[in-house]
C-alpha cells in the first residue's frame, strides 16, 4: 500500500484508522486482488469528526469516509449506532441525487 503524507495513522495519532485494516476491508469488500494496489491520502483535512481518504485501486478512484467512535478532533466517544445513520444519510443521499446506490454502498467491518 501506498503511504504519502498524509495517509492513514502515524505515530502522532494513534487515534487515526489503522491504514492496515482500511486496506484489507478495500480488499475485501471491492474484490481487489492483493497483487494489485491500493493508494489512500486523507483529503478531509478541515473535518472534526470523520475521516476522508482518496482511495486509489487499479481503474479505480473513489472516496472512502471512516466513521470512527471517537471524532477526529472532539475529545469524547460518541455512540457507536450513529454508524447506522451516517450508512442512512448516505442512502438517502444518493436515492435524492438520482445517483448509482452502488456509489454510496457502506462497508461495515467490526
Amino acid at each position: 500500500m501506498s503511504n504519502p503524507e498524509g495517509s492513514p495513522r502515524s505515530d502522532a495519532n494513534p487515534e487515526m484508522p489503522d491504514a492496515a485494516l482500511l486496506e484489507a476491508v478495500i480488499r475485501r469488500h471491492l474484490a481487489v486482488r492483493d497483487s494489485d494496489p491500493v493508494s489512500m491520502q486523507e483529503v478531509g483535512e478541515l473535518s472534526n469528526i470523520n475521516y476522508f481518504y482518496r482511495v486509489e485501486v487499479p481503474a479505480r478512484t473513489f472516496y472512502l469516509k471512516v466513521i470512527p467512535e471517537k471524532p477526529k478532533r472532539l475529545p469524547i466517544r460518541l455512540p457507536r449506532e450513529r454508524v447506522f445513520s451516517e450508512a442512512e444519510g448516505l442512502r438517502q443521499f444518493g436515492a435524492l441525487a438520482g445517483g448509482d446506490p452502488s456509489l454510496f454502498r457502506p462497508l461495515v467491518d467490526n
